[in-house]
């Protein structure tokens, strides 16, 4: 190896470090200002996102033996408060915080006791199969749509879809920006990423809120498995859509602008979807014995960060 090419490879890690670095702080940085905040000073969806975060770090901790007196008093208190200040402001109680009050009630029944709150199975349980796994074998990313408008109803299944999928601590930091293209607009164009967005007959961008992070990788996660929900829900419902990753490909700030969306979200996809116009072929999948490693367990490893 050259010494030239020695020294690149030797800037390549040094950048991809300080990259890594940086994004460190600036998430820290983001989720230290919020959690300095008042709950007074919260807005909507900061209190929202507050409320199920630490409503699902009390529904981890009744799982776990009553051992240590006062687990997760704070948290506790902190969710009250939230609850409070949610109802105070006039907002709806919605599933989750009614969810949230419920475990409130599990929480002080698990601090009596010391048995872990675990909801055995019923024998009569389905955990069967249906027919996901066709839905995800047959999925495909569509780029060409009937110019035929997509019914309300199917759109809003398809966003209730992607609410269903997990995300970290249970923020639900998601939210969902529709544009219905005109119809006497559309075109049928070509595969560009320009062309998909002027052409479907609708698209969904995918912001992630990102201020309830102390992890840099998480948001990313959350809208990863938010987008999985979304697709396949799409092509179950007869619909073709296609990703188009975003982040630092757009400019952030022209986008926000454009579609009214708040500062503090990140747009981290758009999905063009509409009635398929084309049938795609289908990609050859990678050999599992080159993506799988299957490796003998002796017990856990201790790998989180201290």
């Amino acid at each position: 190896m050259s010494m030239k090419e020695t020294v690149f490879k030797i800037m390549v890690k040094l950048l991809t470090f300080l990259k890594k670095d940086l994004d460190i702080s600036r998430q820290r940085l983001i989720f230290t200002t919020t959690m300095r905040k008042s709950i007074k000073e919260m807005d909507r969806d900061q209190l929202g996102q507050l409320i199920r975060f630490n409503a699902h770090a009390l529904d981890k901790a009744t799982k776990c033996e009553n051992r240590d007196v006062g687990r997760g008093r704070e948290r506790k208190q902190l969710l009250e408060r939230a609850l409070d200040e949610w109802q105070e402001r006039g907002y709806p109680l919605g599933p989750d915080k009614i969810w949230a009050r419920e475990i409130l009630k599990s929480y002080g029944r698990w601090c009596m006791g010391e048995a872990k709150l675990i909801q055995p199975v019923k024998e009569d349980h389905k955990y069967g199969e249906n027919d996901i796994f066709s839905v995800i074998e047959q999925r495909r990313s569509v780029r060409f749509w009937k110019k035929k408008r997509v019914e309300r109803e199917k759109i809003e299944k398809i966003l209730r879809a992607a609410t269903y999928a997990p995300s970290s601590c249970n923020r639900m930091t998601w939210r969902f920006f529709v544009v219905e293209n005109d119809l006497d607009n559309i075109f049928e164009g070509d595969s560009t990423n320009r062309n998909l967005l002027e052409k479907a007959p609708v698209r969904v961008y995918l912001g992630i809120d990102e201020r309830l992070y102390p992890e840099i990788y998480a948001p990313a996660i959350d809208a990863g498995c938010a987008l999985q929900n979304l697709i396949l829900a799409a092509h179950a419902l007869g619909l073709g859509s296609c990703l188009m990753y975003h982040c630092e490909s757009v400019n952030q700030e022209k986008l926000r602008t454009e579609l009214g969306i708040p500062a503090y979200y990140r747009i981290y996809c758009a999905v063009p979807l509409g009635y398929p116009d084309e049938i795609p072929s289908t990609p050859g999948r990678v050999s599992l014995d080159e993506v799988s490693t299957f490796v003998k367990g002796n017990g856990g490893i201790d790998c989180f960060a201290k």
